[in-house]
């Protein structure tokens, strides 16, 4: 897959929204994980990245959390996400003003390319 030159890293992106001490940098929904696995993710995301925990909807903050950019480092909390709590991680991105016409030239399988809601 070829990305365009002009995607240096990821914005903060559209959860950069502050409630307290800084801005929220890890978020994850939990509508499809059993609750009584929520506050020990919870703590793990916590150790790693900091941050104090907000609940919205179906998604826990961790506000003033660490930002993580790196494909290196997405990958490394993949897999130490795996084999602590037994999973099949999927990694999916977010681009900010991009168009689906955009993607296809970028070579974005067409399986991939799913609408954001609101847009």
């Amino acid at each position: 897959m070829v990305v365009p030159p002009e995607i240096k890293s990821a914005p903060s992106g559209e959860l950069n929204w502050v409630f307290g001490k800084g801005p929220i940098r890890i978020v994850y929904y939990y509508n499809n994980i059993d609750i009584k696995e929520i506050p020990e993710i919870t703590k793990f995301l916590a150790e790693r990245y900091g941050g104090d925990k907000i609940e919205k909807g179906e998604r826990i903050f961790l506000d003033g959390s660490k930002e993580i950019y790196a494909g290196k480092d997405i990958a490394e909390l993949a897999r130490a996400l795996d084999e602590r709590f037994d999973t099949t991680s999927v990694i999916s991105i977010v681009l900010e003003d991009v168009t689906q016409e955009q993607l296809k030239e970028w070579g974005y399988p067409d399986a991939k390319l799913l609408p954001i809601p609101g847009k």
